[in-house]
C-alpha cells in the first residue's frame, strides 16, 4: 500500500503533472496538512523554481509545479515513509526530485519535516 502513494508522486513527474482547469472556481476549505496557504504555496514555487532554472520550463505553470509537491505531502500524509517517497521521486526524476521533496516539507507540509531530514541523515 506504500507503494501506491509513492507512486502517485511519481506519476505527476512522468505525466508532466498538466492539470485541467476546473470548470468554475470552488470556494477554498481551510488548510490542511496536505492544502497548503497561498504563502506558504508561493514560497514552495520561488524555492523550487530557483533551484531548478534550468531543469523546469519557462511554460510550466505553477498549478503543474506545485502538483508533485502536493503529492509528495499527500504520500507522506499516508502509508509512505520519507525513504519511499524519496526514492520514488528520485526514480522518476533524478535532478528534480529531491528538490520537489524538500521544498514539499519545508514549505508545504511542515509536519514532515523531521520524518524527512531524519531520512537524509540515515
Amino acid at each position: 500500500m506504500p507503494r501506491v502513494a509513492a507512486l502517485a508522486v511519481a506519476a505527476a513527474f512522468l505525466t508532466g503533472c498538466a492539470l485541467q482547469p476546473a470548470a468554475a472556481p470552488t470556494p477554498s476549505p481551510a488548510p490542511t496538512s496536505t492544502q497548503a496557504t497561498p504563502e506558504a504555496e508561493r514560497q514552495y514555487l520561488t524555492a523550487v523554481r530557483g533551484q531548478l532554472p534550468g531543469l523546469v520550463s519557462a511554460q510550466t505553470s505553477d498549478a503543474e509545479l506545485l502538483r508533485p509537491g502536493q503529492l509528495a505531502c499527500e504520500a507522506l500524509d499516508g502509508p509512505a515513509s520519507a525513504e519511499q517517497v524519496a526514492a520514488v521521486t528520485a526514480e522518476a526524476a533524478p535532478q528534480v526530485g529531491t528538490i520537489i521533496l524538500v521544498g514539499a516539507v519545508l514549505h508545504l507540509c511542515p509536519e514532515h519535516r523531521a520524518e524527512v531530514e531524519a531520512w537524509a541523515r540515515s
